[in-house]
């Protein structure tokens, strides 16, 4: 059960009864120094931000990356402060920060701000269902098709939820990393050539759900924590063209044309399984994916579409709907072998 808001209730009453009979710990004494926070769901991805200075947003990337901030002084329980720890001398002090609309719980993108111990927008709480909540307020620490922001807290059990995006892991520097979950079965890779470099057809943005774009981009390897938004599950000939399963999401997640199936420039998507028109595929001999006994609709790699660069990751080219054409090389796509 979720068990914020009760905790958040009686640590705040603790906190104010105890305030004037007791000195308060120095915020960061009771701290995981140095350690960094990562959705419990991508054990090697780390939260953090690229430069140092007011209203820098954070992002997600791999903990290891060159030039990316990520190391917080954070605990279990009541923070002061979430403050960003290791930071070259004279860079001052950063801390999380959710803004001056904290309590509306509508998504805005979460910053870091010049540390002020005692603001409420920087005060959090690390809670035992893995949460970091906003001391008094109804926002919560969020990774989504938004990137990182807060938006009201949710219970990991609710129907619907996705506990993936507001639960997180604080992992001490001391301690190693959990390993990898193992990469998807059963999903390939649809490649397109540009120019000689193979791409991959992907969901864009690092999220699943009902609209969600599909382009493609550099081909991702396997111990990349995005990889399964470019594993397809597919057979050549009729078929529905599927995400494979993955531990983003227990929903599956289907290209769908959209219902406006003759209709050129459409943006290609994805929408969760059903057995309608739009999702009935062919992939022919000469490897187009077409919608099967349609109107000749294909998928094709928008030529005048351009790099897109994102969080988590971009896109090299947009996907759209097009009138098939034999010979068009945008329209033609590689398939591996099962």
């Amino acid at each position: 059960m979720f068990t914020f808001n009760i905790v958040l209730a009686l640590a705040l009453t603790s906190f104010l009864s105890v305030t004037n009979a007791v000195p308060l710990v120095h915020p960061i004494d009771k701290r995981a120094i140095g350690a960094t926070l990562r959705p419990t769901n991508q054990p090697q991805t780390c939260i953090g931000v690229s430069s140092l200075a007011n209203g820098a947003f954070l992002f997600s990337g791999p903990c290891d990356q060159a030039g990316f901030y990520n190391k917080w002084d954070v605990s279990p329980g009541d923070n002061q402060v979430v403050k960003l720890s290791g930071l070259p001398a004279g860079s001052g002090d950063w801390c999380l920060d959710a803004g001056l609309d904290f309590t509306s719980g509508t998504i805005i993108g979460l910053k870091i701000w010049q540390c002020y111990p005692g603001v409420p927008q920087q005060r959090w709480f690390y809670t035992d269902d893995k949460h970091l909540a906003v001391v008094g307020g109804n926002a919560c620490l969020s990774q989504g098709r938004n990137g990182i922001f807060t938006q009201a807290c949710f219970d990991s059990d609710a129907t619907g939820g996705n506990p993936s995006l507001q639960t997180w892991n604080i992992v001490e520097g001391s301690t190693p990393p959990p390993p990898p979950p193992p990469p998807p079965t059963g999903g390939r890779q649809i490649k397109w050539v540009e120019d000689g470099v193979e791409r991959c057809l992907q969901v864009n943005n690092g999220a699943f759900g009902n609209g969600q774009s599909v382009g493609v981009n550099v081909c991702f390897s396997e111990e990349l924590s995005f990889y399964p938004f470019q594993q397809w599950v597919y057979n050549k000939g009729s078929t529905k063209i599927c995400i494979a399963p993955n531990s983003f999401t227990d929903i599956e997640y289907c290209i769908d044309f959209g219902s406006n199936l003759g209709s050129n420039g459409q943006p290609l998507k994805i929408w969760q399984s059903y057995d309608i028109p739009a999702q009935r595929l062919y992939i022919t001999d000469d490897n187009h994916i077409a919608v099967e006994n349609g109107p000749g609709q294909c998928v094709d790699v928008q030529a005048e579409s351009t790099a897109e660069p994102s969080r988590p990751y971009g896109l090299r080219k947009r996907v759209q709907t097009w009138q098939c054409s034999g010979g068009n090389p945008n329209q033609i796509f590689q398939f591996a072998t099962a």
